[in-house]
């Protein structure tokens, strides 16, 4: 009989007090989240803490004091999760940026190595062989642009060079795959045959 009047006084105690004060409290939260559906939830579990834990509310306060203390708490206990979260997220950027930025120093420091590599190999190279080598792979010339520079050599010729140019320097390049370098003021091309 006694927890029947409990729950009834409960149950209309918090009633009264949603139809009352329901509004109030949502906006409360909202102005503390700034943030429309969290304070929502945050509205649903203060009321549903403050039902659940009726029985503890000693009545030193108003009904209101104690629902707005215990909203206020929800909130505090938000920002403590949002920055926990935050943290976590920071630290684990930071690591994931760490992780990227040695891989991307690796990979240039790589990249530039054999870049270096290829290009000592394509120096050794007779004339002939390193001018239309050079011109088709890094500067984006077409074997019919490097056949224009020099009439006197046939596109077969040209082809011969690039490729006897390719198998000399033990290298594989896909015709596919061209390098970007600028092209220098003081190149000079000549096909000597």
């Amino acid at each position: 009989m006694m927890a029947v009047n409990y729950k009834q006084n409960n149950e209309i105690d918090l009633e009264e007090f949603i139809e009352l004060h329901g509004k109030a409290l949502l906006h409360y939260i909202y102005s503390i989240m700034k943030h429309w559906e969290l304070s929502e939830d945050i509205y649903q579990e203060t009321l549903l803490s403050a039902f659940i834990h009726y029985k503890s509310f000693e009545k030193r306060a108003s009904l209101k004091n104690w629902i707005y203390k215990i909203a206020q708490n929800k909130c505090k206990d938000e920002w403590k999760k949002e920055n926990v979260r935050k943290r976590y997220l920071t630290q684990a950027s930071m690591q994931m940026n760490e992780v990227t930025l040695h891989d991307e120093t690796e990979d240039t420091v790589m990249e530039n190595c054999l870049h270096e590599e290829l290009m000592k190999k394509i120096n050794e190279l007779p004339n002939r062989y390193k001018n239309p080598i050079l011109l088709y792979y890094f500067h984006d010339f077409t074997i019919m642009d490097i056949s224009r520079i020099k009439p006197t050599c046939s596109l077969p010729a040209i082809q011969g060079f690039c490729c006897h140019a390719r198998g000399h320097c033990g290298i594989c390049i896909v015709n596919s795959t061209r390098f970007k370098l600028p092209i220098l003021p003081d190149f000079h091309f000549s096909l000597n045959v």
